[in-house]
């Protein structure tokens, strides 16, 4: 079956950073289709990028209550109330995609982010970020999330590591270069 055209111009949009006008066309999706669950995925997404966090977490509710078995919708509202300062949700939620996706690094990734940002540094998040890794060892984003851990962690020399391993993957990409940057200059936060 053919991606609804609306659906598709939307991702351009969002690919071309005119999140207004993709929000718009999803919204037109939503209200002709309201189950639909690309349209409710992306619009969540969207919300959460362009910073909408109480949107996107209302977009990824509605998303499982259609599919209750969503991982992807559990790290979008993962995310949404981490965003909002709600860590204990945020746990609950990337728990709960943890467990139904244990083998999805991405799953592991926002683990990691949310416990980093509730200030936990404990073993649950430690193991994430390793497994991020192990499950996605040519994707720049585990190994930035593990440095990511590490420099949390007060282990600045294995966080230099891993972002090095990150830009040996992928030269161009601009979180490993400022995650290293700061490193570097004493900062006290990654970029997630």
């Amino acid at each position: 079956m053919p991606e609804n055209t609306d659906l598709a111009r939307a991702r351009l949009l969002i690919d071309a950073n005119r999140p207004v006008e993709a929000l718009s066309l999803l919204s037109k999706v939503l209200a002709m289709e309201p189950d639909d669950v690309d349209a409710l995925r992306l619009f969540a997404a969207t919300h959460l990028r362009d910073g909408d966090s109480s949107e996107a977490l209302r977009a990824a509710y509605r998303l499982l209550a259609v599919n209750p078995d969503d991982v992807s919708a559990l790290q979008l509202a993962a995310k949404a109330h981490s965003a909002i300062d709600d860590h204990d949700e945020a746990i609950v939620a990337a728990d709960l995609a943890l467990e139904r996706a244990p083998q999805n690094p991405d799953a592991h990734i926002t683990r990691v982010v949310v416990g980093l940002a509730a200030g936990d540094t404990g073993p649950r998040v430690s193991k994430s970020a390793t497994m991020a890794v192990t499950l996605a060892p040519f994707s720049p984003s585990t190994h930035i999330t593990l440095g990511n851990f590490l420099w949390r962690d007060g282990r600045p020399d294995e966080a230099r590591a891993a972002y090095g391993e990150a830009l040996r993957i992928d030269p161009q990409s601009i979180v490993a270069r400022t995650n290293l940057a700061s490193l570097d200059l004493g900062r006290r936060r990654a970029v997630p």
